[in-house]
């Protein structure tokens, strides 16, 4: 994954197109009360050009439909309505790798609106620019005028994930509207490309008391902190994508299950940048567990299969398959370009280790084990990882609580393609 500076300005447009191949399997692409985007990217101090961009869409009308108006909007749209803003303004709130809060703030938006929540500060300068000249020409300001198109975080980590939420929503009450998302982040490959990153819609209902109580459940998978209707607005403190993404239990009072995940890899023999394509593995989960560890099956093309694990402890995990690099552990060594080009067969990185290594012990690649067939003659085209990860919180018997997203991004002659990973339910 080398990393050049690129003239983001141009790719804003095309990334938000329908040229990033985001492929679907989870339930994206429609409108929630609340959204999360689980990979934001950005290039760090040494300016390594990775930029995330996330397009944020008001419909002015709901229609009928039973996943919107039962499970991903039954509070803002349970009928077809016209939507009605109580208060015009989506609240985000960024988070690091570790849930660690980095920064919130709040993007104005009305019916029919769409605004650009971006890490890309020259972006966000043209957004700057925007504003100076609707003030100018006198029609900047809500209720009669346009939003204000400035949206975005000042400071954002190299890595992280955004919630969004209604300002109501974020205030403990029900949200009041729908909207939807669109992302993605520049940047891969040669500097130029981009890929795709799901948005995941979450209902948004009525917080329990007392305040940050409660766990996400269907119909409000977004729990709120600070002060319940008091007209501010707070960072949720819990939430789950619990229709739309993974769900990591069933609700039946079984703590034993595991639940099965699968993403493809590409195998030694694979149509790419010599030798093999990489293959980027995110997991995104609803809260962090330095204890937890997948046990992987890896599969070649020939039904050839061998066991291995990795560990998942963080929130956000990037496992790059196929990938080899070696830091020396000291201070400053934090750099997007530890990874370098790095393509190795058979060798595994987590991302983030390696990109910000540890002081004392830096960090360095290891091989994954190879299926039976894997390098037999020219070696496999492919093949796929199966993660079984144990349920998370699982509850007493009625509703689940936890949810997890899991997609994959291809190294291809042509760039990094996006694809959701497969849930394969509770075993």
């Amino acid at each position: 994954m080398s990393i050049k500076k690129l003239a983001t300005a141009i790719a804003v447009t095309a990334a938000l197109g329908g040229g990033v191949g985001t492929a679907s399997a989870a339930i994206t692409g429609i409108p929630g009360e609340a959204a999360l985007v689980p990979l934001v990217l950005a290039g760090g101090p040494e300016q390594a050009g990775l930029q995330t961009y996330v397009g944020l869409y008001v419909p002015t009308t709901i229609g009928q439909d039973t996943i919107i108006n039962n499970f991903s909007a039954p509070n803002a749209a349970p009928v077809p309505t016209v939507q009605q803003l109580e208060v015009a303004e989506i609240h985000w709130t960024l988070f690091d790798e570790k849930s660690r809060k980095v920064e919130n703030g709040t993007c104005e938006v009305s019916p029919g609106d769409y605004v650009l929540w971006t890490t890309d500060r020259a972006v966000q300068q043209a957004q700057v620019a925007q504003r100076t000249a609707l003030l100018q020409e006198g029609i900047l300001g809500l209720p009669d005028g346009v939003p204000d198109p400035v949206c975005g975080p000042t400071n954002p980590r190299r890595f992280g994930y955004v919630v969004f939420q209604t300002y109501v929503g974020a205030d403990g009450q029900a949200a009041d509207f729908a909207f939807w998302g669109a992302a993605s982040i520049t940047g891969f490959g040669n500097g130029t490309g981009h890929v795709g990153v799901p948005v995941m819609p979450m209902a948004d209902g009525a917080d329990p008391l007392p305040t940050g109580s409660g766990d996400p459940a269907l119909g409000n998978e977004v729990i709120a902190g600070g002060v319940y209707n008091d007209d501010q607005a707070s960072d949720p403190v819990k939430y789950a994508p619990i229709l739309a993404g993974i769900r990591m239990n069933n609700g039946n009072g079984a703590p034993t299950e595991v639940v099965r995940v699968q993403a493809p890899i590409q195998g030694p023999q694979a149509v790419s940048p010599a030798p093999s394509g990489r293959s980027l593995h995110v997991f995104w989960f609803d809260r962090n567990d330095e204890q937890r560890v997948a046990s992987l099956k890896i599969w070649d093309d020939h039904e050839g299969q061998c066991s291995d694990s990795v560990p998942l402890p963080y929130e956000l995990n990037l496992l790059l398959y196929n990938h080899q690099t070696q830091v020396a552990g000291f201070p400053g060594s934090a750099s997007w370009f530890n990874l370098g080009p790095g393509a190795v067969v058979n060798f595994l990185t987590n991302v983030i280790d390696a990109v910000q290594p540890d002081l004392l012990n830096g960090y360095r690649s290891r091989p994954y084990c190879t299926p039976e067939y894997w390098n037999i003659g020219n070696g496999a085209l492919g093949g796929y990882v199966e993660y079984e990860l144990p349920e998370i919180g699982e509850p007493s018997i009625g509703g689940v609580n936890s949810a997890a997203v899991s997609f994959n991004l291809q190294e291809t002659t042509f760039g990094w393609a996006t694809h959701m990973s497969a849930d394969l339910g509770k075993f």
